[in-house]
């Protein structure tokens, strides 16, 4: 999940399109839950502003990482 995090917000901070975004994640998925989940952190990383120096684009695909990892582990200890 933090691999996927990553590369979603790293695309959505270069200002890709949300639908080519969902498209290109979703070709080749074929598990409904899968589906499910890649839409929902695709949809939670384009609720998040793009940042306009690296600096900041860097700070932001860290964060977004982290919040996806600590949702998962949350979830695993409930």
């Amino acid at each position: 999940m933090g691999e996927l995090a990553f590369h979603v917000m790293t695309v959505r901070q270069l200002e890709a399109p949300l639908n080519e975004t969902m498209t290109e994640a979703l070709k080749d998925q074929t598990i409904p839950e899968a589906i499910e989940i890649i839409k929902q952190v695709i949809l939670e990383a384009y609720k998040r502003p793009a940042m306009v120096t690296d600096e900041f684009r860097e700070m932001e695909v860290a964060r977004f990482r982290n919040d996806v990892e600590l949702d998962c582990f949350n979830n695993l200890s409930e």
